[in-house]
Order: structure tokens, then sequence, then C-alpha cells
């Protein structure tokens, strides 16, 4: 019993080892990012909030996996338009994310002690590796509330 619990601590050291943060030689750069709510004008609309982090276009080789943002993570999708890409992660109240997700989130926050305006970034280089990122400065804007329909 002994040896399996020196086993699992082990290999848990092991794998907190590798989830360390590029410093040097990232094959991009982060021009600015915010984030953003959105009030739903009903109640049963919930509030959708939003990341953005724009990335220079030398990122056309790379694969952004996941996003780490106050205890969350976040899948995420990257637009271009005009040249410039920007890395989009979306949450919404309404959704219920996954246990294991919840926990990856925490964890991550945690590690990499993230501050309110702070996310950690995955992504996966031209040769394959996952690498991961500090974002700093995330500039919060203004919380947009929609308008609710009228009553009848």
């Amino acid at each position: 019993m002994k040896n399996i619990v020196l086993l699992v601590l082990a290999l848990g050291l092991l794998n907190c080892s590798s989830q360390k943060l590029e410093t040097a030689n990232i094959p991009f750069t982060m021009e600015q990012s915010s984030f953003k709510t959105i009030l739903g004008g009903r109640e049963e609309t919930g509030v959708e909030s939003e990341l953005r982090i724009k990335v220079s276009e030398d990122a056309n080789d790379i694969q952004f996996e996941k996003v780490y943002f106050r205890g969350r993570t976040l899948d995420c999708q990257v637009n271009t338009k005009n040249d410039i890409n920007t890395i989009l992660a979306r949450f919404s109240s309404k959704e219920k994310m996954d246990e294991a997700a919840a926990k990856e989130g925490l964890k991550m926050q945690k590690k990499f002690e993230l501050k309110k305006d702070e996310a950690v970034l995955a992504y996966t280089d031209s040769d394959g590796k996952l690498k991961y990122i500090k974002v700093e400065g995330i500039k919060e804007k203004a919380p947009i509330a929609m308008p609710s329909r009228p009553k009848n």
C-alpha cells in the first residue's frame, strides 16, 4: 500500500513539473487582451463572458488549445479579420462546466498564482509540443446590459 502511495505521488510530481510557463522563444506576440461581460435582458438568458486575446499574424503555425482564466478551463477559437488574429474564449453562467475541467482550471489558477487580470494560454507549437504562456494585464471592460423585452 505504501509503495502505491509513493508511486502515485511521484507520478503526480512528474506531471506537474511538465507544466511550465514559457518565457523565451515564444513564436508569437500578444498585442492586447480584454474581458467583458454581457448581461442578458431576461433572467433566463443568463450572463455571458468573453475573453479576447489579440496575437500577431506569425501565430499561423500555432494551435491554441485552452485558456485558464479565473478558475475556469475554457476552449478557445481563433478568428482572423483584416490580418488580425484574435483568440476568443467564452463562457456562460448557464453552462455547467464538467468536474474535470473545473478541477483543472482551479489547479492552474493556484499553480501559476494568477491574479484577476491574468490567464494562462495553452498552445501547441509547430513541433507538436504543448506549452503554456501567461497573459497579463487583461483589461476588464464595462459590462454590457442587454434590454429586456417589454411585458404585454
